[in-house]
């Protein structure tokens, strides 16, 4: 198959690969400038070490960020990827370079394709790259709004991040809003493909929410989930090697015809 994503438009320090649910609370308001330093400090300093146990516990195993704000999720992808010394790469920037690709007569185009079929193929061919967090597009327009696309997202480590308006986040927090009136809520259809996600970010829309913060709330939620199953990043890697054929978590025989989940 020719490459849909010309070398050129990925970090070239990637490397082919060859081969839950954690809400974090909010950190306590500090009023006293030199209070908050010493604390942005230390919160610094716990999440290089929870980054680097991530790190050595992934192995070189992708991380996908899925969620209906595109720039949260590229926040958060971006904070990721310097903190486990991935590559940040965005779909939405690829696809945008595609296009300008297309534009100018070059082949690789996604002109003809839905968002959500033309992010797939990107999902594909970064199926067989390590190292990388991505940021998917948000707005329910992409693959990771549709469960038939998921099937290249189930090779990574996926996170689900959810950005909700701060006061429902904290009435949320403080168990004030029952489970009736919050299922309420509007919720579009791409919910039931993001709970497919191994691990929930609950963020309150603060215009001072920024990747670091976020990556704070997520790594040790990635690092409990890999701590509880030690098997998981080698099984991940095992889908990918069979061709991710959409069969996640029950892989079948190799060889064999697997009904496919998560496929186009």
């Amino acid at each position: 198959m020719q490459a849909l994503i010309p070398s050129s438009l990925l970090p070239p320090f990637l490397e082919l690969r060859l081969t839950g649910r954690v809400a974090q609370p909010p950190t306590q308001a500090l009023s006293h400038p030199a209070a908050l330093r010493r604390s942005r400090t230390a919160a610094t300093a716990r999440c290089s070490e929870v980054a680097v146990q991530v790190s050595a516990a992934l192995r070189g195993t992708s991380v996908y960020v899925v969620g209906d704000s595109t720039d949260a999720n590229a926040r958060l992808a971006d904070a990721l990827a310097t903190q486990l010394g991935y590559a940040p790469l965005h779909t939405c920037r690829l696809l945008a370079a595609l296009e300008a690709s297309a534009a100018d007569g070059h082949e690789g185009s996604t002109q003809n394709a839905g968002e959500a079929v033309a992010e797939a193929m990107l999902l594909e061919e970064l199926s067989t790259v390590v190292r990388c967090c991505v940021a998917t597009l948000g707005g329910g327009r992409g693959a990771a709004a549709r469960g038939d696309c998921w099937r290249h997202l189930f090779g990574g480590i996926t996170v689900f991040l959810e950005v909700r308006p701060f006061s429902r986040f904290m009435l949320g927090l403080l168990q004030l809003t029952p489970r009736s009136q919050d299922s309420a809520a509007p919720r579009g259809p791409q919910r039931e493909a993001y709970a497919q996600a191994e691990v929930l970010v609950e963020a309150a829309a603060l215009a001072e929410l920024t990747g670091e913060h976020l990556a704070e709330r997520t790594l040790p939620a990635v690092l409990q989930l890999l701590q509880a199953d030690e098997k998981l990043v080698g099984k991940k890697s095992l889908y990918v090697r069979l061709g991710a054929r959409g069969d996640w978590p029950n892989l079948a025989e190799p060889g064999s015809i697997p009904p496919l989940h998560g496929a186009v």
